[in-house]
């Protein structure tokens, strides 16, 4: 489970929540679940993903964000 916070002068505007929920059948593939509150707009965006885990989190934040721009 990961957790990012996005504030703005001390003020929680995105709160990004992730979970991983284990390998796909490719082996070094994770499948990854994500939610997405806006607080700014009062709205949230979930979605799942797959990872390669060794690339890092800023590549699955990246995943992440563009999947959810996607689904705005």
């Amino acid at each position: 489970m990961f957790s990012v916070e996005i504030k703005v002068n001390t003020n929680l505007i995105v709160h990004i929540y992730g979970h991983n929920e284990g390998y796909t059948e490719k082996s070094d593939t994770c499948l990854y679940t994500y939610r997405i509150y806006d607080i700014s707009k009062g709205s949230a965006i979930k979605g799942e993903l797959e990872h390669i885990r060794s690339e890092g989190m800023l590549k699955l934040l990246n995943l992440i964000t563009n999947d959810a721009l996607k689904k705005e």
